[in-house]
């Protein structure tokens, strides 16, 4: 009975470790003992760790050179799902190589992601001059729902709006097309 019941254990923990949308070969790299809040007080110190890390998209600057996101940090679940706006809500950039596409990588969106400390790089956001964690980005997977976090300024950033597709229908030509939680035609799970 008792091997029974752990054959039943090891047969969970396999289902629940092979769960994350991000690929077992960069969670291996992972070092799950860092945080973002570790990297922002001393940068130089957790150079060439690997991170796992979620947010909402806030920026996406975007060249020929490559892509850098700005993203809000969010909680996440052991395998990597983002599930509530973090308390300390730090802000930190990725960088890409390749450009990725701003079509799909909009501002708003949620992200789970696997990067590499690089250091710390001066920005300027919000017109505040302020220091930032960098990464480099190894794996990276973009959450699919109609949801947007942070696309209006001055909101509560856990808000959701919803953006639904252009063929929804808008009331006037000056809509933007954005409804409010309540009022969006699908009733998703929130924490």
């Amino acid at each position: 009975m008792v091997a029974l019941r752990f054959l039943h254990f090891a047969i969970l923990i396999t289902i629940l470790v092979h769960c994350s949308p991000i690929p077992e070969s960069a969670l291996q790299k992972v070092d799950r003992t860092t945080t973002i809040a570790m990297v922002d007080e001393a940068p130089t110190a957790f150079l060439n760790h690997n991170l796992l890390v979620g947010g909402v998209i806030i920026d996406h600057e975007f060249s020929d050179r490559g892509s850098v996101l700005e993203l809000e940090q969010w909680q996440i679940t052991s395998w990597g799902e983002p599930i509530s706006y973090h308390s300390d809500a730090r802000r930190f950039f990725v960088k890409s190589n390749q450009t990725l596409d701003p079509t799909i990588y909009q501002p708003g969106k949620i992200v789970t992601l696997t990067g590499r400390v690089t250091g710390s790089d001066m920005r300027r956001t919000q017109q505040i001059p302020d220091r930032y964690s960098m990464l480099t980005l190894d794996e990276i997977h973009i959450w699919d729902t109609p949801f947007r976090y942070g696309i209006h300024p001055y909101q509560n950033r856990q808000f959701p709006y919803y953006v639904g597709p252009e063929s929804f229908g808008r009331t006037h030509p000056y809509s933007p097309g954005l409804y409010a939680y309540p009022y969006s035609p699908y009733w998703f799970r929130s924490r």
